[in-house]
């Protein structure tokens, strides 16, 4: 069975033309307790690809030369998972997500409809001060924090600016994955010479998004019916555990 959408209320989303929304999440997420498409279809594991565009239902790739880091959910919900700490290499300054957040616990959840890594307000100050502090006046940082701006820059100085790793923690195995994201990909081209800064804050949030800027870097295992997500970089995200 399917449902037809036939009055919504305004949002981001439909600005860009698009067919609709798959939500890929659990059916604990559905206002009506309507199971989700894809466990309708009978498939309880997907993995993204998204350097080739690629959806795998029911099972993922494997590989000889790369392993797979899993991490078990908090929660049936989102595929929410526990966020250890990041850090703008070479800096030495290790942004602990939990200091910034109201629980003990800081989280982040994986989300294939969020196209950049989305951070907390307070947080996203820290990042970006890390980034491009060098580059720019502190000024100008607190306008893009306070009004929820994007940062744009040349594509250019992307050579001068760092590598950001994430690292997530299992607390199954008590192990973390710590996964590089590199300048090139973490700024966007927009218009010539123009990029945008693949990160943003959203206010009212005390939770990071994990969106296409990290998935697109890792396959990305989604498994309801393990209750985990599995990560395994790319040739530019090497896994360190």
């Amino acid at each position: 069975q399917f449902g037809l959408i036939t009055d919504m209320q305004p949002m981001p989303a439909m600005e860009s033309l698009n067919d609709g929304i798959v939500g890929l999440g659990f059916q604990t997420l559905s206002d009506d307790n309507i199971e989700p498409l894809l466990p309708s279809m009978g498939v309880s594991q997907f993995a993204f690809d998204l350097q080739n565009n690629e959806l795998h239902l029911n099972g993922y790739q494997h590989s000889s030369t790369s392993s797979i880091f899993w991490v078990h959910l908090i929660s049936a919900s989102y595929f929410e998972i526990r966020l250890h700490s990041l850090q703008v290499r070479p800096a030495s300054r290790i942004i602990h997500p939990r200091q910034h957040m109201s629980s003990a616990h800081a989280t982040a959840i994986v989300d294939t409809g969020t196209s950049l890594l989305v951070a907390p307000a307070d947080a996203f100050r820290t990042l970006l001060l890390d980034i491009v502090g060098d580059i720019m006046d502190s000024h100008e940082l607190d306008t893009i924090v306070t009004q929820n701006k994007l940062l744009y820059l040349d594509c250019m100085q992307a050579a001068v600016l760092n590598d950001i790793e994430i690292s997530v923690y299992d607390a199954n195995t008590q192990q973390c994955g710590t996964f590089r994201i590199a300048p090139e990909q973490y700024l966007l081209p927009v218009s010539g010479d123009e990029c945008i800064l693949g990160i943003q804050s959203l206010p009212g949030i005390d939770f990071w998004i994990l969106g296409d800027i990290f998935i697109r870097q890792n396959y990305v295992i989604f498994d309801m019916q393990g209750k985990k997500v599995g990560f395994r970089p790319f040739e530019n995200g090497t896994l360190n555990v």
